[in-house]
């Protein structure tokens, strides 16, 4: 079964929410407890980092400066939902932060 954008990081938040040792492991080793949480590895070459906020601190994540081409969209992706999806991902897309709803994992 494969898992929308939304979907997987809304599986994630909840997880770290509500699982003390699952956060620390998503802090550390971000990719690592990603593909223990839904079984599905990222990508070599895609860096996730995880952002944890406070009272005091502002996470602002910009989208890349130019969109993919789908081809780059399909590798970045990394099998999270079908490359034939025709849902477009907007250029609003990021992939190192899980934190943000409109953010790549995967």
């Amino acid at each position: 079964m494969t898992m929308s954008q939304a979907e997987m990081h809304d599986r994630i938040i909840a997880k770290a929410s509500e699982d003390g040792a699952f956060r620390a492991r998503l802090v550390a080793d971000p990719k690592g407890a990603i593909r223990e949480l839904t079984g599905t590895p990222m990508p070599d070459g895609v860096e996730v980092q995880v952002h944890q906020e406070s009272a005091t601190s502002f996470h602002l994540v910009l989208p890349p400066a130019g969109r993919l081409a789908e081809e780059e969209m399909a590798q970045v992706h990394g099998g999270v939902g079908s490359p034939n999806s025709t849902t477009d991902p907007g250029p609003s897309n990021s992939i190192t932060d899980p934190g943000s709803p409109n953010s790549t994992i995967g």
